[in-house]
């Protein structure tokens, strides 16, 4: 197991932030972004292969500053949980380019906290057009239910409904491997499978 973020530059950027740097009694501390921080993980065995894309964004001390660094060992990734429930912002064609084998299992976990559930039509039009196959765990809610927390509350006034999608069926997506060439996946509960899920 590797990590493969993050990166060294926000690692730094989140020690001056905590004011690592600043003498004492000066200075505000701050935090770097959440998703810029997330831990992307690398994992090799027996020559197989998985990246864990974690919520991390795309862009120079993201995904970009990642895949410029290479596939570990050169080898590609048989297995893959798109970064970020498949968000636009953390969309990046590299990593099915250059760390992706040839027919990847590309697996996501819908997110339902938004008026706007992710991963929307529009991504998962996008991924289902990328190698491999795409399973997406979890269905969307049936309804929408008022805001019954704080942070809740903030984010559907940020949105200006005052509300937010009920928690909708949760599905699992498990891949095994005999063999480097040999991947079974099996899924349970709701996990819809691309072009099914457009």
């Amino acid at each position: 197991m590797r990590p493969l973020s993050p990166v060294h530059e926000t690692v730094d950027e989140g020690f001056a932030a905590l004011g690592a740097a600043m003498a004492p009694g000066f200075g505000e501390v701050t935090s770097v972004s959440s998703n810029r921080t997330s831990i992307v993980l690398w994992l090799s065995w027996g020559g197989r292969c998985a990246l864990l894309g974690a919520d991390l964004e795309a862009g120079p001390n993201g995904w970009t500053a990642v895949l410029d660094g290479g596939a570990p060992d050169d080898e590609r990734a048989s297995v893959i949980k798109v970064p970020h429930h498949g968000s636009f912002d953390a969309d990046e064609p590299r990593i099915w380019s250059e760390f992706a084998s040839e027919c990847p299992v590309n697996a996501v976990t819908r997110y339902t906290r938004l008026v706007s559930p992710l991963p929307r039509r529009e991504d998962v039009e996008r991924l289902a057009a990328r190698p491999g196959d795409l399973n997406i765990a979890g269905s969307l809610p049936e309804r929408l239910q008022p805001a019954h927390s704080a942070f809740d509350l903030h984010l559907e006034v940020a949105s200006g409904t005052g509300l937010r999608w009920a928690h909708g069926p949760v599905g699992v997506i498990r891949a095994r491997s005999s063999s480097p060439e040999d991947w079974r996946v099996e899924r349970f509960g709701a996990v819809e499978t691309a072009p099914a899920a457009l």
